[in-house]
């Protein structure tokens, strides 16, 4: 699995889904970034969470059938 990436250093690209750390909440979850920008703006539940992600990776490639 990938390195964790501090969010100072680089961010992931808009249409990419990533999994992201939330330093207040010491929590993990994946997230589309396209989709967690427009809760941002919307100003919906989310927004304030967006703040606390220090790290983020990409996420691992799907499993082979």
């Amino acid at each position: 699995m990938s390195e964790w990436i501090d969010a100072i250093d680089a961010l992931p690209d808009v249409d990419d889904s990533v999994l992201v750390y939330f330093a207040d909440d010491n929590e993990c979850a994946a997230v589309n970034v396209s989709g967690y920008i427009r809760s941002c703006i919307s100003g919906d539940e989310y927004s304030p969470v967006w703040n606390q992600v220090t790290h983020w990776m990409p996420l691992p490639a799907p499993p082979k059938k």
